[in-house]
């Protein structure tokens, strides 16, 4: 029996993402990728991440969900070591063979967990394509957490997909209707709502919040066409516009970047 019950979906989740091989990610990157609406969101997350954190040699920074590495091998070039948890100890063991001593992690679900490590231990923390998976209760456990872990005035950057998009439900009914059938791991669209009333529990503020594209794979005649490749060079320069003006609201993915006070 297949549903939408949130442990359930934490469940498949866990299991999804614990079973997921590192070699899978390894050639996956922002110019493998063909699609170029797929290519500038990925981009943008990382510009954004250094842009808005704007990482120095001496600060502590966690990698929520290091999967194959991505944001550990940007952020070596910025400070000594880069500390990273992952539900995955495929994906733990991987980054500590491919960065040696750059790298320290610990092998934890933010669901459910709290970490190793003693509060107020890290000056920024990275969370790109996590929270969208998690539940309510796992995004509440893990602002508490972060909330314990980030000193006063760090800084949390992370990725959120929007329900305030215009074609969130329909992309929401499109997914469930292809993986629900599957093994494969489920996301969530939420409102900003969701994420601001939990981590402003936790001493958060929002400091900065950007838009990250409104591309909609939508198997349709009218989203092929809207976002067939010809448009793409137009699309993506309004995206980058839009994203920093009012329109961001009802972006498809936020950017966002938040103050522990």
């Amino acid at each position: 029996m297949h549903t939408t019950e949130p442990q359930i979906i934490s469940k498949r989740n866990q299991t999804f993402f614990g079973n997921l091989l590192p070699d899978r990610f390894i050639n996956k990157s922002s110019n493998s990728v063909s699609n170029p609406f797929v290519r500038y969101r990925r981009e943008k997350q990382f510009r954004l991440m250094l842009e808005h954190l704007n990482p120095e040699f001496k600060d502590l920074i966690l990698c929520v969900g290091v999967g194959s590495g991505r944001e550990i091998d940007l952020l070596n070039n910025y400070v000594e070591k880069v500390y990273g948890v992952d539900i995955s100890e495929r994906f733990m063991n991987h980054c500590a063979d491919r960065f040696g001593d750059r790298f320290e992690g610990c092998l934890c679900d933010l669901e459910t967990e709290k970490t190793i490590y003693s509060k107020g231990f890290f000056d920024k923390v990275v969370c790109i394509n996590v929270l969208p998976y998690f539940t309510l209760t796992g995004i509440n456990n893990f602002f508490r957490e972060m909330s314990r872990v980030i000193r006063r005035n760090g800084q949390l950057f992370i990725f959120v997909l929007n329900a305030e998009f215009p074609f969130s439900g329909l992309l929401q009914e499109q997914l469930l209707k292809n993986r629900l059938n599957d093994s494969r791991a489920i996301y969530f669209y939420r409102p900003l709502s969701d994420y601001v009333n939990t981590f402003s529990k936790y001493g958060f503020k929002m400091s900065k919040v950007q838009g990250g594209d409104f591309f909609c794979d939508i198997n349709s005649h009218f989203f092929n066409y809207l976002f067939n490749l010809r448009w793409s060079g137009p699309l993506i320069r309004l995206m980058e516009f839009g994203g920093e003006t009012a329109l961001k609201r009802y972006y498809r993915s936020l950017n966002l970047t938040l103050i522990k006070q």
